[in-house]
This record gives C-alpha cells, structure tokens and sequence, in this order.
C-alpha cells in the first residue's frame, strides 16, 4: 500500500467526513497549525463508484472493504 492509495480511499468519502458531525480535528494553537485528524464516516453511506472500485480484488485497500 502506498500513501497514493490511502489518498484515493479516503477521497471518496473527504466530502462526507468533513461535514457529518461526527469528525474531529486538532489544532496547536501555539503554532496555529493542524496538528491531526480523525475521519469518521456513517458506515451506510456509499460514495458513487467506490463499491465499483474496491470490489476489484487487486485493490490494496479492497480487504477492508
């Protein structure tokens, strides 16, 4: 797996993850920087393509689907 696939995962669901409520983000408020993030999808929610996508076996990231 390489940081290209994580990026291509979790773009399908950025747009969910960032306005669900659910997700959380922590700031240095020393450095005024994002120090993380924690992404939390609804578990029912399915992006267009994504089943399409990670249904393929040679897909790293297929498993955790």
């Amino acid at each position: 797996m390489t940081y290209h696939d994580w990026v291509e995962f979790i773009d399908y669901w950025m747009d969910h993850c960032s306005t669900n409520g659910m997700s959380c983000i922590a700031i240095d408020k020393k450095l005024k920087r994002v120090a993380g993030a924690f992404i939390v999808r609804d578990l029912l929610m399915k992006p267009k393509g994504f089943e399409e996508k990670y249904s393929n076996p040679y897909m790293n990231l297929t498993p955790w689907m």
